[in-house]
């Protein structure tokens, strides 16, 4: 799944940019501000690199106004990560990582995401067994993930 969007952000930046995001980052570390701001327009994730991480500091010790509105131009036309993942998924993906995923089963899914949290709706002929079959196609969706987790 990361491969794919990596891949998918690559494309993406070719097309708007004529280059790649790596090229994009390595302008951007050089100083080219609008390189730096175009390559987080196309992935949201450049956001933890370094380069731009520093030029934010920079920015907002400075008070560099022009950067700042273009940051937050940005920013504010970026997908929200509720957006990508539903509240479930979320939820599923901090399971795995805390190595609790597997602990589940029918009933005690249904208690925790239709009772407690109420973030799988009641709705429906039977909502306990449409979430576990929900579950297990994110479990087989996420299975390289959830392997990974599992063994370190």
């Amino acid at each position: 799944m990361g491969f794919s969007m990596a891949i998918r952000a690559q494309l993406r930046s070719l097309m708007l940019h004529d280059q790649t995001l790596n090229s994009l980052l390595a302008t951007g570390r050089k100083g080219d501000d609008d390189a730096l701001l175009n390559a987080l327009a196309v992935d949201p994730a450049v956001i933890g690199c370094r380069a731009l991480r520093e030029r934010i500091q920079l920015a907002v010790a400075t008070n560099d106004q022009p950067f700042l509105k273009k940051l937050r131009r940005i920013q504010s036309s970026l997908p929200s990560q509720e957006a990508s993942y539903t509240r479930l998924d979320a939820a599923l993906l901090l399971l795995t990582f805390a190595k609790q995923l597997h602990k589940l089963n029918e009933y005690t899914a249904a208690r925790l995401f239709i009772e407690e949290t109420r973030l799988y709706p009641r709705s429906g002929k039977d909502p306990q067994r449409s979430l576990w079959r929900l579950i297990q196609r994110w479990k087989k969706d996420h299975a390289t993930l959830i392997e990974k987790q599992m063994s370190s």
